[in-house]
């Protein structure tokens, strides 16, 4: 597992359509207020987490990169710790999370 250090990083695997699973990991609430572009919703509360990753992400060799809502936030290294743990091969921790995006001025999905 690597961090994603930067939001260019990742907003430039985005903008090349890199082949990638973006997962926000914060309560619906949130995601439908904003998330980043093309993430799914995977709650890290969910009863039913491991289901829901399995189901939404077949393919257990997919770059997937975890995020939450900040730096200091550590629902997304939990949620890439977890996914990694069920056998996916390529887990990153956005750890910029939201906050992140944000300052470095990009738009978010709604």
């Amino acid at each position: 597992m690597f961090t994603t250090t930067l939001p260019q990083e990742l907003y430039a695997m985005i903008d090349r359509n890199e082949d990638l699973v973006l997962v926000d990991v914060l309560p619906q609430e949130s995601y439908l207020r904003q998330h980043l572009p093309g993430a799914i919703n995977i709650p890290i509360d969910s009863d039913n987490f491991e289901t829901l990753v399995e189901d939404l992400i077949p393919d257990k060799s997919k770059l997937v990169i975890v995020y939450c809502e900040k730096k200091d936030c550590d629902e997304s290294l939990r949620g890439a710790q977890r996914i990694a743990a069920m056998g996916y091969k390529n887990v990153s921790d956005y750890e910029w999370g939201l906050e992140g995006w944000e300052k470095a001025g990009y738009e978010f999905d709604q």
